[in-house]
Order: structure tokens, then C-alpha cells, then sequence
């Protein structure tokens, strides 16, 4: 089935290559006064990918096997997965792990603040 390798999945292909641009977010600071800082233009490194890959790999077990359930927001250590719904009420069609059609939140992939830190960090280091 396409998509359940990593080589072939849209995650991949959408963590290849990422703009970063660096926003102030403090909430005392109105947007209009927020600094932006320099953008970064960030590709995985070999290790990066290989851990977004592992990530990756254990949340779609969980998914292909049914066991939407058991994912967790603190599995990962660059990739987690997390609801995506408006309301807790939100739901779409899935399996669950007898096979059987059931529903579930509807949940995607987001970077950890991890990375996130790592590649800012990075990105100064060489400025």
C-alpha cells in the first residue's frame, strides 16, 4: 500500500526540505510589533532523518494495526502525533485493532519542540 513506507510517505516529503521563519511570540507584544528573525532553510541531516524515519515507523504500527488509541503526544523523539479536531465531539472513520470499522479523533503528525529548539540553536551557532 503506498504511504505506509517511509521512502513513499507524504511526511517525508514534506519534512525534506522546511522554511523556518523565526517569529517572537510573546503574547505581551502585539503581532504588528513582534520581531521576525532570519529564515532558515533546514533539510535533515542523515541522524535527523533517521530519527523523524523511527518516529515515524512506530506511530504508523500503532495506526496500521488499529491501535489509534495508544498514541500518545509524548511518543517520538523529533515526530508525535496529536489530534487535529476542533472539538473533542470531531470524528472520522477508522479500524480498530479487531479490523472492525470504528471512529476516532482525527490526529496528525507535528515536529516536537525538540527539533525545533535543535535546529534554531543550529541555525545561530553558524550565524
Amino acid at each position: 500500500m503506498t504511504g505506509l513506507c517511509w521512502s513513499e510517505s507524504a511526511v517525508r516529503a514534506k519534512l525534506a526540505c522546511i522554511l523556518w521563519i523565526p517569529v517572537e511570540a510573546a503574547r505581551e507584544v502585539p503581532v504588528e510589533h513582534r520581531r521576525v528573525g532570519n529564515p532558515i532553510l533546514w533539510r535533515p541531516s542523515a541522524r535527523d532523518a533517521a530519527i523523524l524515519q523511527a518516529d515515524w515507523e512506530e506511530h504508523i504500527e500503532h495506526i496500521a494495526l488499529g491501535r489509534l488509541e495508544d498514541l500518545d503526544a509524548r511518543m517520538g523523539t523529533y515526530l508525535q502525533v496529536r489530534p487535529k479536531a476542533f472539538t473533542r465531539d470531531d470524528r472520522t472513520a477508522t479500524f480498530g485493532a479487531d479490523g472492525a470499522p470504528a471512529t476516532s479523533l482525527p490526529r496528525g503528525f507535528y515536529l516536537r519542540t525538540a527539533l525545533t529548539r535543535k535546529i534554531l540553536a543550529e541555525a545561530a551557532h553558524h550565524d
